[in-house]
């Protein structure tokens, strides 16, 4: 008999707007399927929606087409106490997933019932990038407090952690008190095998870029639109997609994008659910993302799954790069190197590009060793 997962998160599909953690759950779910009994327990809409889903059922359990998984989708209001009370006494779960730390329904209100006794299970929880240096600076102070009560009284004795890299696995040791129990599993990317892989020509003196990704200031499309206004020769193109989370951030973007020189164009192209209809990466010659912090980073993955090769910043897992001709990790203080490796890609030609197009995709099947960390996975949550 399969053992049972219960996964707390804030967003999950057909919500898609809260990016990275929404994937790499629906990624777990699929690797897990043949071995556990996964049932996830999220919210009734999208990331900074103000209405629920329509065609879906609430507070009883459905299957999502998707990822293969069980979900509850909680309606709002108090009445969530007794409805996760109640999904808790009738799933019995082996393991308790929490994805998140400052969520109160999804995160705390679980460790709240284990410690009521309510919940008596093996419990881990995955912080998914949210005390990363950067992303602590959002609503700083308020993180601040929360974290040193926390250490203060224990809040999170008897826990698992599940760090998707060494840098969260100090993080955690750094706001959690004691000698918590914390294991490294690197997230796992979603396969989307339907991409078309377009053989079109790189020609000298034009380039394609695509930016994928939320659009707030930790994402840092502003900075790229400077950087983009500095080259004043060739044509290049960016393609944008992705929520606009901040108008007032957004206003700045465009601000920027109607002072460009004539020779670079900018599309926005929306916001698009990667799960139903994925961004076809192998139509540009490069992915760019200089993000302030990534803890993993889907939208890099399926590039370079794609054989896209990629200009980001050094403040995400994928480093290494240029070694292997799969793009650029690049510090974002270093603007002088930004810029002469656009103008690179710029200026690259055909035959030059199809190499780093295979070191992208090279690159990306070296570094997901996907067999070996389903095997970690499955001892994480084997109770």
């Amino acid at each position: 008999m399969k053992k049972r997962i219960l996964v707390f998160i804030d967003w999950f599909l057909p919500a898609f707007k809260a990016g990275g953690p929404i994937t790499s759950v629906l990624a777990l779910s699929k690797i897990l399927a043949n071995h556990f009994n996964v049932v996830i327990i999220t919210g009734d809409r999208d990331l900074n929606d103000t209405t629920p889903f329509e065609h879906v059922l609430f507070n009883q359990k459905v299957k999502e087409e998707i990822s293969g998984a069980e979900v509850y989708y909680l309606k709002r209001g108090v009445h969530r106490i007794r409805t996760v009370i109640r999904i808790l006494q009738s799933e019995k779960p082996d393991v308790v997933y929490i994805n998140g730390i400052f969520s109160f329904w999804f995160s705390l209100f679980p460790l709240l019932l284990m410690k009521a006794n309510i919940l008596s299970c093996k419990v881990i929880i995955c912080p998914r990038g949210m005390i990363g240096d950067n992303t602590l600076q959002v609503k700083k102070y308020k993180k601040q407090f929360f974290l040193s009560v926390t250490r203060l009284t224990g809040w999170y004795r008897k826990i698992t952690w599940h760090a998707t890299s060494e840098t969260e696995k100090n993080r955690i040791k750094q706001h959690v008190s004691g000698e918590p129990e914390i294991v490294v599993i690197p997230n796992v990317p979603v396969s989307f095998n339907y991409i078309n892989k377009n053989n079109r020509s790189k020609k000298e003196g034009v380039l394609s870029l695509v930016y994928c990704s939320r659009i707030l200031p930790i994402k840092n499309l502003l900075f790229l639109l400077q950087l983009l206004s500095e080259i004043k020769d060739g044509d290049i193109t960016l393609d944008i997609y992705g929520p606009i989370e901040e108008e007032d951030y957004w206003g700045k973007c465009k601000n920027i994008i109607r002072l460009l020189p004539a020779n670079i164009k900018v599309n926005y192209l929306g916001a698009v659910n990667a799960h139903t209809h994925p961004v076809d990466y192998s139509l540009y010659d490069f992915m760019v993302l200089p993000t302030l912090h990534e803890n993993f980073g889907h939208s890099i993955s399926e590039a370079l799954s794609a054989g896209c090769p990629v200009i980001i910043s050094d403040n995400t897992p994928w480093r290494g790069l240029s070694e292997a001709n799969a793009g650029f990790d690049i510090p974002l203080s270093d603007r002088e190197h930004w810029v002469s490796s656009v103008k690179h890609c710029l200026h690259m030609a055909h035959d030059e590009h199809q190499k780093w197009k295979q070191g992208a995709k090279l690159f990306f099947d070296k570094k997901s060793d996907l067999k070996n960390n389903k095997e970690k996975y499955l001892q994480l949550l084997t109770p």
